[in-house]
């Protein structure tokens, strides 16, 4: 998907470069860095790294608030046919991305639904803001809540209807 969204001072392009990259790792949220070493055992830079790599072609996408990046997202490829992996990791600058933006943002998951019919992932369950994101980007929960690493986290999902 080909993307150069604007709203404001805000906009999402699909043509992250190294340093903005490096930029969001070095300011990355608490949140999102206890998530990545909690969860899944890697560093912030590793984590950043890996989502990025395990990325479906172009579908890796930086906001930025004026010229600054703030946050680092992406549709991800899983183990099964037919299933996507949507992640994201943040600044403390997606505490200021404004509603408008983050409710567009269902164009990208509406285009990776036409991709892949289901979309899932995990999120660690004390990381309110990416819940808050998911639930208003359309994605339900697994009702259960489970643990890695000791860890609650929660199931969340989107399928095409």
């Amino acid at each position: 998907m080909q993307v150069e969204f604007s709203n404001l001072d805000y906009r999402i392009s699909n043509t992250p470069k190294f340093q903005d990259i490096i930029d969001i790792v070095k300011r990355m949220r608490i949140e999102d860095r206890r998530e990545l070493a909690e969860v899944h055992g890697v560093t912030s830079a590793i984590g950043t790294i890996l989502a990025v790599e395990a990325s479906r072609e172009k579908e890796v996408y930086i906001g930025f608030n004026k010229d600054t990046p703030e946050i680092i997202f992406g549709l991800g490829r899983c183990n099964f046919s037919g299933v996507g992996c949507p992640w994201l990791l943040a600044t403390d600058g997606i505490k200021s991305v404004p509603i408008a933006t983050i409710r567009s943002a269902r164009l990208f998951v509406n285009n990776w639904l036409d991709q892949t019919p289901i979309l899932t992932n995990i999120v660690d369950a004390r990381n309110t803001i990416h819940l808050k994101w998911l639930h208003l980007l359309g994605f339900k929960f697994f009702p259960d809540q489970r643990e890695v690493n000791h860890v609650p986290i929660k199931q969340f999902y989107r399928i095409k209807e």
